[in-house]
């Protein structure tokens, strides 16, 4: 898998365990809802555990997703070189030191 690949898959992953998470609140438990002397009962659609078990695969495939990522960036070189210091010191008022 490439790099650009694995971040492609982690915006997807992100999204479907977001898709989860909100699942997992529906599906966590039994509401009872009375309305004008009607009972409303919803019965949770999936199992809160199976749905914590795929969030929990998933959640930790973007972490080895971002693992593997992070260790071959920190191996890789970009080949530029940017004088940090430089670009992040003050600017002088007009009139003193120099200008661009």
């Amino acid at each position: 898998m490439t790099i650009n690949e694995a971040l492609a898959a982690k915006k997807l992953l992100a999204g479907r365990a977001s898709e989860l998470q909100r699942l997992r609140m529906e599906s966590s438990s039994r509401r009872r809802n009375i309305w004008d002397n009607r009972e409303e009962v919803i019965e949770p659609l999936y199992d809160p555990n199976v749905v914590d078990a795929k969030l929990t695969q998933i959640e930790l495939a973007i972490f080895r997703i971002d693992s593997q990522i992070k260790q071959k960036n920190a191996m890789v070189e970009i080949g530029m070189e940017v004088d940090v210091e430089d670009l992040l010191a003050p600017i002088p008022p007009k009139g003193q030191g120099n200008w661009i």
